[in-house]
């Protein structure tokens, strides 16, 4: 009998797994869009401080590569009331040529600039950031701390173990739960 029920339970848990497709690929406080796990903060912080927060959490600096990716960013920004957010590009080294934080790339995978953006204003503004009003980009003072930080990664580390995420997942996985109660893949 109680064999059964198990059986039953475990059949429904399949079905909604299924039905719904939760992966499970992001840690708690961390938002999940597509194959990708995203932080943002509630502190304030340079560009420097961000990036070294993002590194800390095992991620890096946001960089936006589509505009459906851009779109997601600005709409939790702007659900959350952040005006400003750091992502991961700048153009420090050489003016006007923007390097991305994630693996050093070259060049923007993506160019969302507000009107009259880049404008490298006062000599100083050499950090990529994103306003909440309307996702677009801006380049500002890499020192300000009035901005705040969306972090990324497309990776969860759980004690030794690294679960990757990947785009030719199908939708049919198996799933355990974790000591903490969240999906493991």
């Amino acid at each position: 009998m109680a064999g059964k029920v198990y059986f039953r339970i475990l059949h429904v848990a399949v079905f909604i797994l299924f039905v719904v497709g939760v992966s499970g690929l992001c840690t708690q406080h961390w938002f999940e869009h597509g194959t990708r796990c995203y932080k943002t903060d509630n502190i304030t912080r340079t560009w420097n401080d961000g990036a070294a927060y993002c590194d800390g959490l095992g991620g890096e600096l946001l960089v936006i590569e589509t505009l459906e990716e851009n779109e997601f960013i600005h709409g939790l920004l702007k659900n959350q009331s952040k005006e400003w957010a750091w992502l991961g590009c700048s153009d420090i080294s050489t003016e006007g040529q923007w390097v991305c934080y994630k693996d050093a790339a070259s060049g923007l995978p993506l160019k969302n600039w507000a009107t009259d953006q880049p404008n490298n204003a006062h000599g100083t503004d050499h950090c990529l950031a994103i306003h909440s009003k309307d996702g677009k980009w801006s380049d500002s003072n890499c020192d300000v701390q009035f901005v705040y930080t969306v972090c990324e990664t497309t990776s969860v580390q759980r004690k030794g173990e690294v679960v990757t995420a990947s785009s030719s997942a199908t939708p049919i996985s198996c799933y355990t739960l974790g000591s903490d109660g969240r999906l493991r893949v």
